[in-house]
């Protein structure tokens, strides 16, 4: 899972959201909160799951990209141009090989349908 902290850093990272440091902070854990299910501790003790993640990396785009038609397009923009952009080659190589690890495989056969129903349904 993403922690909080981690998760701020991953925003800042790749300038998912505009504005000042406190402005940042504020957005990235509003995204963090409405992006955290199912769990009734604070939300600071808890991580995003990957499926969450997803969903925060949704959010932002469909924020930050609204002018765009639809949502496909808003996150096929948030990932060409802010996540894939603002990484270095090393450190997407490094992503590249964890995507392709036997624990996101599974991760992907459990979900994958649940994951490919929500994208059609939000990007049409």
């Amino acid at each position: 899972s993403i922690s909080q902290a981690q998760f701020r850093a991953f925003v800042k990272d790749c300038s998912l959201i505009r504005g000042d440091a406190a402005t940042l902070l504020q957005d990235a854990d509003t995204f963090f909160a409405r992006s955290c299910h199912g769990e009734t501790r604070r939300l600071q003790d808890r991580g995003l799951t990957f499926d969450e993640w997803l969903e925060s990396i949704v959010r932002m785009a469909n924020r930050k990209y609204g002018s765009l038609p639809n949502l496909a397009d808003r996150v096929a923009e948030i990932m060409t141009r802010d996540i894939a952009g603002g990484l270095d080659m090393e450190t997407s190589r490094c992503i590249r090989r964890q995507l392709f690890s036997e624990s996101v495989k599974m991760i992907m056969q459990k979900h994958g349908d649940v994951l490919v129903k929500l994208f059609l349904h939000y990007s049409r």
